[in-house]
């Protein structure tokens, strides 16, 4: 494939690329009332302007042309990840650390990039020097001498990248299996522009193209997929969590190797063994050793309902035990992220519902409670 004919191709999968990211902010924008969505397609939006701006400075027939699409991407480059990372913030539910001068704090070195690459002809600060050669083995014939600034601007946006990264982490090691759907969405979507912009700074002479556009459009891809697919930014995650640790049933999810998976609070209350439990694998079969009607139950693929007395503090407590088998989307079943799990559901019932003298201990011992269904 000659020179011009390889620049049109790739002009034309920029394109597709900047459709795509704007696809995903027009998603992202529809669920504005949450304001993460609203971060998300400011986002892509920013990301949308760098790609259209690169495919058009691989075409540019002059250094004046390439200069003025290095000036269209940088309506998008500078903020990209200062979007994300307020997305992050909010997404993880650390939306109290983001004061309106925190905010602002956030935009003041992508502000200062943004004039400063706008002006570079007057300092040469950002880049030392700018040259068109049309014959460059490089995909674009803009050669680019990096400046200082534009150093920072990296330092900037990989230590933004670093804590935003962090954040999802730290909330997947702690979220119940439906939030943990969402935030390994969020984390895919992060780390794949990352790792195409690390080729593009420290080994663009080996792929003679900056592969950070394309790595938002797998951004892009991610995100649709997740709203799709797992109903991404339909509800913060942060709130699916707290459901689940408010509701006042007592709620264990189990995967498919029936291990337990996640507990809410007032299951902790009910099991002695739960109180402890930081999340180390535990067998049902462990948990409900002194239950075997319930762990028989618990095998089950079917839906069932089973009423079972417990001994708290010397004196019999009945519980309403409810278990479902829930499947992902597709149906299918897999031990993996779209996987199924179980929920047991243990509600107190009153002494008289099951034959025995009302027992209140019970009842109290879930009182403000919380739980929620998950599903990983």
């Amino acid at each position: 494939m000659d020179r011009l004919s390889l620049d049109t191709s790739v002009f034309w999968i920029l394109l597709a690329a900047t459709a795509l990211k704007l696809a995903a902010s027009y998603l992202a924008y529809r669920k504005r009332v949450q304001a993460a969505a609203r971060y998300c397609a400011w986002a892509m939006l920013a990301a949308a302007c760098y790609s259209f701006g690169y495919a058009f400075e691989i075409i540019s027939t002059s250094l004046e042309q390439g200069k003025l699409w290095l000036k269209v991407q940088h309506l998008g480059i500078p903020f990209i990840t200062t979007f994300w990372l307020i997305l992050a913030i909010i997404f993880t539910g650390h939306q109290a650390f983001l004061k309106r001068w925190s905010v602002l704090l956030l935009f003041v070195i992508p502000v200062m990039v943004f004039i400063f690459q706008f002006t570079n002809d007057y300092h040469h600060l950002y880049y030392r020097d700018v040259q068109f050669d049309p014959d460059s083995s490089y995909m674009s014939p803009i050669l680019l001498e990096k400046g200082p600034l534009y150093w920072l601007n990296v330092a900037y946006l990989y230590t933004q990248g670093a804590v935003g990264i962090t954040l999802f982490v730290r909330m997947y090691s702690r979220a119940m299996p439906i939030v943990r759907r969402q935030v390994v969405m969020m984390i895919f979507g992060a780390v794949a522009p990352w790792l195409f912009n690390i080729a593009y700074i420290f080994a663009y002479d080996v792929v003679k193209i900056d592969l950070t556009p394309f790595g938002f459009a797998t951004t892009g891809i991610v995100f649709i997929y997740g709203v799709y697919r797992f109903h991404l930014l339909r509800l913060v995650p942060v709130a699916y969590q707290q459901v689940f640790e408010t509701i006042q049933d007592g709620v264990i999810v189990l995967d498919y190797d029936h291990n337990l998976s996640h507990v809410n609070e007032s299951a902790r209350c009910l099991f002695t063994k739960l109180r402890s439990w930081k999340g180390e694998p535990l067998a049902i079969a462990e948990l409900f050793e002194s239950h075997p009607d319930l762990l028989a139950m618990s095998s089950s693929s079917a839906y069932r309902e089973l009423r079972i007395s417990m001994d708290r503090d010397g004196a019999p407590h009945y519980y309403q035990v409810k278990i479902s088998v829930i499947y992902d989307q597709g149906g299918d079943i897999s031990r993996q992220i779209n996987g199924v799990q179980r929920r047991d559901t243990i509600r107190p019932v009153s002494g008289a519902a099951a034959g025995q003298p009302e027992s209140a201990g019970g009842a109290a011992c879930v009182q403000g409670q919380i739980v929620c269904g998950g599903y990983a």
